[in-house]
């Protein structure tokens, strides 16, 4: 495929359904509402993020 083409295919296949239709709500992290397993979650993405910055 050519560049324009593939990043036509791309964008066509990353579009989000027209049947699935944002609610508009925002969802915001809570440390106040977080479970065990809320914060587990958080401190793995820390780490994650920690672990790809030293890579680049």
């Amino acid at each position: 495929m050519k560049d324009k083409e593939q990043e036509n295919y791309y964008k066509e296949k990353l579009k989000m359904p027209k049947h699935v239709k944002p609610d508009g709500h925002d969802i915001k992290y809570s440390d106040e509402l977080a479970d065990t397993e809320d914060l587990k979650a958080k401190e793995r993405s820390i780490a994650s993020h920690k672990r790809q910055k030293n890579q680049q």
